[in-house]
């Protein structure tokens, strides 16, 4: 534990996070169940998840950078709470989409305001642990919520599932009561910004282009990947293999990540990362070339291998913002989340078109080619910037 300080917000943050997947899984099924939503009120939902955050960026992070960040947190966990309430009790589809909307506006303070919290508190030696906990806790709540919301669905029905998800997400209220008032912490020389000066344009859009260019390849066969595996002579049950093996990975590098305290994060690295999941993506469209018994052995071990990678991803991207941004790094979080938002949504739209025109490994290389191309293309772009037009190796 980096500091004592850390305990309530690392504890607010997993319970937050633990009831919003059960959340999450709820509203699906009242979705589908009671309004008898159609696949184009699925896409519905999805844009009202997605979008209303994203067009409020700029609110989100002024907001994130004016008022305390324990005050955000609590504030916008108990307006989840009431949302999540108002759920249950919504009496049309409409009504039901528009408090989805309320909700995930909400949720989307979050992310914001502990990074804000973790910069202001946490001396940098202890950034990288802090992170690397918050990124265990996540992946934890993402193998038991699916375990626990589905059994007591089975046992209780979707609206107790729903009063367990106010339950969690009440203690994570409670946790964020304790978070104590965020104290700046002294930071290395390199990490030091005066008060207001931001980090300048060509200096953050290569990191945003960055997350634009990983999160394709990541995202765009997820919602088609069941039926890759079933066009490929798998059983239903290789998705949850596959997921499992996926978050196995994540909590592995968490867990590494959070002993190693990894104290600082470089644009090139986070890049090289992102090339790393490429290989993967390379070696899993191989994977698919082998018959089902032998190749969801592969499969695993790709999967395995991409949950640890996007953990490293993950801590290493907040550690830069923390170190890059300064005292805008509310602002910057909130930049990094809509990125990551737009493009879960708009990037599935690029899976479906592959997926309906290329045999199932041609999918995963395509992709993997293309964020070869485009990171090697930042990195060469990064590289002219540094050194003021040339090419860092051509310094003298």
């Amino acid at each position: 534990m980096p500091n004592s300080r850390f305990l309530p917000l690392l504890c607010g943050h997993f319970f937050s996070q633990f009831g919003g997947w059960v959340n999450f899984l709820a509203i699906l099924n009242i979705a589908v169940y009671r309004f008898h939503g159609t696949a184009t009120d699925l896409l519905i939902l999805n844009a009202a998840s997605l979008l209303p955050s994203v067009l409020l960026t700029g609110l989100v992070g002024r907001i994130s950078a004016t008022y305390k960040p324990k005050t955000v947190l609590c504030v916008s966990t108990l307006v989840v709470v009431l949302a999540t309430l108002g759920l249950l009790w919504a009496p049309s589809f409409a009504v039901f989409i528009a408090v989805v909307c309320v909700k995930y506006i909400a949720v989307s303070f979050a992310d914001p305001a502990i990074n804000v919290q973790a910069s202001a508190s946490i001396p940098t030696a202890a950034l990288g642990r802090a992170f690397s906990q918050l990124s265990l806790s996540r992946n934890i709540a993402k193998i038991l919520a699916p375990a626990i919301g589905a059994l007591v669905a089975a046992m209780a029905g979707d609206q107790h599932t729903m009063m367990l998800s106010v339950l969690l997400l009440a203690v994570a209220t409670v946790a964020f009561v304790f978070v104590p008032d965020a104290a700046q912490q002294p930071r290395t020389a390199a990490s030091q910004r005066p008060p207001g000066e931001r980090t300048p344009a060509w200096a953050a859009w290569p990191f945003f282009a960055s997350v634009v260019v990983y999160g394709a390849l990541t995202l765009a066969v997820n919602s088609q990947f069941a039926l890759v595996l079933k066009n490929c002579g798998y059983g239903s049950s290789a998705v949850g293999i596959l997921m499992s093996c996926a978050a196995a990975g994540g909590i592995l590098g968490g867990l590494v990540l959070a002993r190693r305290s990894p104290a600082g994060a470089s644009l090139r690295g986070l890049i090289g990362l992102g090339m790393v999941a490429a290989l993967v993506f390379l070696a899993l469209g191989g994977a698919l070339l082998l018959p089902p018994q032998l190749g969801i052995f592969g499969l695993g071990v790709c999967f395995f291998a991409t949950g640890l990678n996007g953990a490293a991803i993950a801590v290493k991207r907040n550690v830069f913002l923390v170190a890059q941004f300064g005292d805008q790094v509310g602002v910057a979080t909130a930049t990094l989340q809509s990125v990551q938002q737009a493009i879960q949504f708009l990037a599935p739209f690029l899976g479906a078109a592959l997926v309906s025109h290329l045999a199932a490994p041609n999918v995963f290389w395509t992709l993997a080619l293309q964020c070869l191309v485009l990171s090697g293309a930042l990195l060469l772009l990064t590289g002219l910037r540094a050194s003021g037009g040339l090419p860092v190796r051509q310094r003298a």
